[in-house]
Order: C-alpha cells, then structure tokens, then sequence
C-alpha cells in the first residue's frame, strides 16, 4: 500500500528495479553454482527448438487428445496438459492484459515505438528465456537423476545411500504443494541452499508486490476517468481490495482445490482475448494513418463510443435487444438512398421479416433445448445466419458513408448486437455522412 502511494517514480520504478536486481543474483548465483556448459547447451538448444516448432506448438490445442478421452488410447495426464497448463497460462496473462497494457502505455509516455518493442517486448523476452532455460534446465536435471536412480516418494537417507543417489536428488512430482518444488531445487548446494530458499521468498514477495502496485495504479486510473494521477485514497483502496481478492482465492483453493480456480481465471480472460483481437487491428490502422494522421479528415460512426447518455438511446438499445429486426428492417428500407420515407417499399414486411425469423428461432430453439437434445445447436446456426444478413446492411453503411473496416469486423461486432444495431440506426438518422 505505501509502495503504491508513493507513485511511479518514487515507489513503482524503484521496487521494480529493486526486483530485476534480486532475481539477477538468485539466477546467476545457481547458474554458476552448477554446470554452466549443461545450462548453455540447454539454452542454445532450446532456442533452437523454439524457433523450428514456433508454428507448430502455437497452433497446438491436443485436439485428437480432448476428443479420445474415453477411448482409452491416452492418460489423464496427457488429456489434461493443454487445459491445466498451456491454456491456463494463456488465461492468467490475458486477465492481466488491461492492467499490463495500460501501465506499459503509462511508462512509454513519450517514447517511440521502435523504444517501446525493444524495452518491454525483446528484452523482457529474453530475461524470461534466460530464468526458464537456468531455473527450468535445474529442474528437469533433478528430475532426470530422481527418474534414473529409481527414486521413489518418501525414501529415506539409508536407502539412498545404498543406491548410492546423492540425498539431495528428489522427484519434483513428489512435493505436495506445487510452489515448493521452486524451493527443492535449492537442496542441491549444500551451504548456501538456505540462503537461496530465502531470496527465492523474497523474490516471490516482492514481484507480489510491484504487481499489485502495478494494478492498483491501473485500477485507479481507470476508475478516475483515465486520470494519470489517480487519487491517493482510489489507489489505497484498490491495494486492498486486490489483497483481500487474492486471500480470498488462496483460501478458497485450500478447500476446493486449484482447476476451480484456473478455470475461473480462464473465464475472466476470455473477454480480453476478443479485446486484444480488436486493438492488434485498432494499433495497424493507427500505424497505417500516422504519416499524414489528422482526425478532422477520417471518417467514422456518429456514434463512435456507445455511451448512453440519454432515455431514447437507452430505450433504443432495450428494443434492439429484443426486437433488433424493428431497426435493421428500418435500414434495409433506406439502404442506399437519401429519403427517410419507409412506409411506400413494395417489399416492406419482407425486409422486417428476413431478420426476425431467425432471430426468434434462434430464442425458440434454445428454450426448446430443455426437451431435445442438439436442438439449441440448430438454433446458433440461425443465430450466426441472422448476424450475416445484418452485417451485409453494415457493410452497406459503411461503404455508403466512407467508413474503413472489412466484412470480417462487421460480421464479428455485431454478435454484440444490440449495440452495434443501435449505432447503425443512428448512423442513418442524418442525411448526410458523418465526417
């Protein structure tokens, strides 16, 4: 809490380089404490793997793993990796997504991109290869000798020495709690392991720490209005709200165990993985425009952020969600042309019809789900089918008004679609274009 307090100059910067400098020590002091050729092979080697299956292992989601699970061909063990681990580790960054990405921007203020992709993309990178390819390589060694001089859980010293296995070998797997098998690996040097059991604590603390300053801060910002200097009692309040959270969890997964709470997480980053497509697209428009970039001349939405400020837009969202055909039939009608007159189309109830009949199956098939099995997925198809033919009328705006984007966005923004029916209908309420 003081820590956050004190601001990102005084406090923030200070403890985060306190941090680097910490965890140096800890990396280096193991890394020369063993077998420094094992540790550099290993890393040349692993950057090798790493470029030649980048594709391959990004793309990997253990598809005929997941499906054959009750055919008995795989283990539990193999079944459950991508869930318990690749996918958990995509879920915990992505619920830190807004929160990094905010601070990140706070931190670049001022600096180029060219600064931004090599200090907090590159050599982090690199930093987090280095610990991996040392703390990692460590462990698969102890690992390797656990597995190799039949090493079981709970053997004791005696034993040991008659397999003549050194006392400090173990099986990783064999730790009851997954946090202590950082600290096992410490056991193979002898007269420093305490020390190093005990800055691997303090490491631990004090990235908790610069991680909490770090949200508190966002938090705060966010919730002051994108104000950049946040009051004090805003960012005190959200360092405890964060640390009764986290407790909170921590207590809760002693009782019900660690997947409710992956799973948990995973779920909360969900939406920002759909958050982060769109600002990848938002950040290569703005890179695209930024040569000759002036605001004034790009045309855009009338209604560009979706506030709603007002009863009738508030209204007008109420009645899209339930009736979003009254709107799209409405601008299907004037589609392409200056008049707002709609009640002489020859083929008026057609145009209102072609979008509620799917929608409405689409909330039919889904109640009717409760009797019949498979049914509800009949009704998604309506559902996907119904958003087609209201991105048509979109892209229709769009190129009709002078708006940049593609089918694929249209398509995608409006599965959010009493906002974005909404929007469309405002953009028709004027005669003339939007600049």
């Amino acid at each position: 809490m003081i820590s956050a307090a004190a601001g990102i100059r005084m406090s923030i910067r200070r403890m985060s380089q306190l941090c680097f400098l910490v965890g140096s020590i800890f990396t280096l002091t193991i890394a020369l404490s063993d077998n420094v050729w094992y540790l550099l092979n290993l890393a040349v080697q692993s950057f090798g793997y790493y470029v030649q299956f980048f594709i391959g292992s990004s793309t990997f989601t253990a598809a005929f793993l997941q499906e054959g699970k009750d055919t008995g061909l795989y283990t539990k063990d193999e079944i459950n990796w991508m869930h318990h681990n690749t996918v958990f580790y995509w879920g915990w960054w992505l619920g830190w997504a807004s929160m990094v990405s905010l601070f990140s921007a706070r931190l670049s203020k001022g600096r180029t991109i060219k600064n931004v992709i090599h200090l907090q993309f590159f050599i982090p990178m690199i930093a987090l290869f280095v610990w991996f390819s040392i703390t990692g390589g460590l462990a698969i060694d102890m690992q390797n000798r656990a597995i190799a001089g039949n090493i079981t859980c709970g053997m004791d010293k005696a034993a040991r020495k008659m397999m003549n296995v050194e006392p400090w070998v173990q099986r990783l797997g064999c730790a009851n709690e997954t946090y202590k098998q950082f600290f096992i690996i410490a056991e193979k040097y002898d007269d420093i392991k305490v020390f190093l059991q005990v800055l691997g604590l303090i490491i631990t603390l004090m990235y908790f720490i610069t991680s909490f300053d770090s949200a508190a801060l966002v938090m705060g910002i966010i919730s002051s209005n994108g104000d950049e200097r946040p009051p004090l009692l805003q960012r005190m309040f959200w360092c405890i709200t964060i640390g009764a959270v986290t407790s909170i969890l921590l207590i809760y997964e002693e009782k019900v165990g660690r997947s409710e709470v992956s799973s948990f997480v995973i779920l909360a980053g969900l939406p920002f993985a759909l958050l982060l497509c769109f600002s990848a697209i938002s950040i290569w428009r703005l890179l695209k425009l930024e040569p000759y970039w002036r605001y004034d001349t790009v045309k855009h939405w009338r209604m560009l952020y979706g506030n709603i400020k007002s009863g009738r837009l508030l209204k007008d969202v109420l009645i899209a969600t339930l009736a979003p055909w009254y709107y799209l039939g409405q601008i299907a009608i004037r589609e392409g042309k200056k008049t707002k007159q709609t009640d002489q189309h020859p083929n008026r109830f057609f145009k209102y019809f072609q979008f509620a009949l799917p929608f409405y199956l689409w909330i039919f098939l889904l109640f009717l789900h409760i009797g019949f099995n498979y049914v509800n997925y009949i009704g998604w198809t309506f559902f996907i089918g119904f958003v087609i033919l209201a991105s048509r009328l979109r892209t229709g705006l769009r190129h009709q008004h002078g708006i940049q984007g593609n089918v694929i966005e249209d398509i995608a923004i409006l599965v959010i679609y009493p906002f974005t029916v909404v929007q469309m209908n405002e953009q028709i309420a004027v005669r003339e274009p939007n600049h």
